[in-house]
């Protein structure tokens, strides 16, 4: 297999990780769009005054906080780090914010439903919450939209794009004359883990979590130790990684036999480890297209010592 065809691969389950990123995003989008509904549809009378009322007011900065969380992702790249402790606190400042502007937000909801009275509408405060509704649902699209200008279209034509790189979707990783019959289960030698050891630097929650994974994992092969498919047993390893779609920060290069500078690097699907691929390092000019990383056996990985790390900065 061509080092053409694991660049389209892994170009491939960008684009994959992307939709699913999407859909969590519009997950959470709904979300925070019910929220907003269920917000204009409050009015303090609805309790008596007292520790009622204060309930009710702690209620509705709850809700705001919960808006400002579902919507944290909005306008953020796929991959990006979560910032659990700088979304937590813009949150809980949103529901502050939300507990001092309770009156005049309220009020608002007041002139809405005398306006919607005037107007002949029976019933004010429902058709208010649904335009409420509606109204944020149009304005987290434009945002999403705005924010994801530029983005790569994701192709579902067969024989293109995903469908000819991922079984799950219709399509095959399998080129013509391949089968899966020749996947076969190997096992790491030793020098192959100390490079993948070297990989995972640290004791951050996700470096211990990859570890473990890793050690668990049972790897297969198709045709050459280029590309690895891991399988890890839920039972066995609990932790997941976050984000739970990416890939991992830190990768490992090294020249081949012939001198092309190749790089090793390990893919996470849903917070486990799911692939280990080695791809030939391009450069601006495009050095390195026709480097052929097919066949490579596990003779070929480099010595732990022979890796020059890179990691992303996030």
């Amino acid at each position: 297999m061509s080092a053409a065809r694991y660049e389209s691969a892994a170009q491939t389950m960008d684009e994959l990780n992307r939709q699913r990123a999407a859909l969590r995003r519009g997950a959470e989008l709904a979300a925070a769009t019910a929220v907003a509904g269920v917000q204009s549809l409050m009015r303090p009378d609805d309790v008596r005054p007292g520790p009622g009322r204060l309930a009710y007011r702690l209620g509705y900065a709850g809700l705001t906080a919960a808006g400002s969380w579902l919507t944290r992702n909005l306008g953020k790249e796929d991959d990006a780090a979560p910032n659990v402790r700088l979304d937590a606190g813009l949150a809980a400042g949103a529901g502050i914010l939300g507990y001092a502007l309770f009156s005049p937000r309220v009020k608002a909801n007041w002139w809405t439903d005398r306006w919607l009275e005037r107007a002949g509408v029976r019933s004010p405060r429902l058709v208010g919450a649904l335009g409420t509704t509606a109204l944020m649902a149009a304005a987290y699209i434009a945002a999403e939209r705005a924010a994801r200008r530029g983005d790569l279209e994701f192709s579902m034509d067969p024989g293109q794009g995903v469908w000819q790189a991922f079984a799950p979707l219709g399509g095959s990783i399998f080129q013509p004359g391949e089968d899966e019959d020749d996947v076969e289960e190997i096992e790491l030698t030793d020098r192959q883990r100390a490079v993948l050891d070297a990989l995972v630097p640290g004791n951050s929650a996700n470096a211990r979590a990859l570890r473990a994974q890793l050690g668990a994992a049972r790897f297969s092969a198709l045709g050459g130790h280029e590309f690895l498919l891991a399988e890890v047993d839920e039972d066995a390893v609990a932790e997941r990684l976050v984000p739970h779609e990416h890939t991992h920060p830190v990768r490992g290069r090294f020249r081949d036999a012939g001198g092309a500078v190749l790089e090793i690097s390990i893919g996470i699907m849903d917070g486990r480890l799911e692939h280990i691929a080695i791809l030939p390092v391009l450069d601006e000019d495009g050095d390195g297209e026709e480097a052929d990383v097919s066949g490579l056996s596990a003779a070929d990985w480099p010595d732990p010592e022979d890796l020059e790390i890179v990691k992303d900065e996030r």
